[in-house]
């Protein structure tokens, strides 16, 4: 996550939306006040040789706490509260103030929940650990990891200004560049894609569900497949 106050915005990470790429490449445009969150050290690593910021001013002011958080701190003073890189847009209404939260561009991406699916299957291990689609798709912790929507909304609606595809990334690039009045070469995706391990071996998702983990994934991502009209 990211907050940058130099540049008015805030970015709602998702997972496997390429989320740290982009996280890196705005880190890049961030100024000293900006809150930007920790990622792995390879990432950070890589983040500094792209010419991104590190972590910074991630720690949440104690008056920014709700009063409950407050209570709690008062408990156990050694507490610490601090934002992480998939904080989601709802926990962070509760700790940013409204003039801030309220007047910020927010904004997230999000991916073809289908080819989601499959790239995070083959993430984990393919059919060599899980034999099937089936098997994965049932089981408690694949969902939760897929959930984007999760991160950037609540309930029935979204709480980020804009959603951006992930698929349509190079004109969401250059819309950002536009609003924050930025030159297109001063915001650019890494050269090297992290987390790259995922392979599956040239196979499109169409390829790989059948009807009924379409249907299963349909009734999962509704919100999704509404709110950014992806189709099969």
């Amino acid at each position: 996550m990211i907050i940058s106050h130099k540049h008015k915005f805030i970015f709602i990470k998702t997972p496997k939306t390429a989320g740290t790429s982009i996280e890196i490449a705005l880190s890049a445009i961030c100024g000293p006040d900006d809150v930007i969150t920790p990622i792995s050290n390879w990432d950070e690593q890589f983040r500094t040789a792209h010419g991104g910021r590190g972590p910074q001013n991630f720690k949440i002011p104690y008056n920014h706490l709700p009063v409950r958080r407050k209570i709690h701190k008062v408990i156990r003073p050694r507490m610490r509260y601090e934002f992480f890189n998939h904080y989601t847009a709802s926990d962070l209404k509760k700790v940013m103030t409204d003039d801030i939260f309220n007047t910020y561009f927010k904004f997230s991406f999000d991916r073809n929940p289908f080819d989601k699916f499959t790239s995070l299957f083959f993430f984990h291990g393919g059919v060599e650990r899980w034999k099937n689609l089936s098997n994965f798709l049932n089981h408690p912790n694949t969902m939760r990891t897929l959930d984007g929507y999760h991160n950037y909304g609540l309930n029935s609606r979204p709480l980020v200004d804009k959603v951006f595809k992930l698929e349509n990334i190079s004109d969401a690039l250059h819309q950002l560049c536009n609003r924050f009045e930025l030159s297109e070469n001063e915001l650019r995706l890494p050269s090297v894609k992290t987390k790259s391990k995922t392979k599956r071996q040239g196979m499109h998702y169409k390829e790989l569900i059948d009807s009924s983990i379409r249907e299963e994934l349909e009734i999962r991502f509704a919100r999704e497949i509404k709110l950014l009209d992806y189709t099969f």
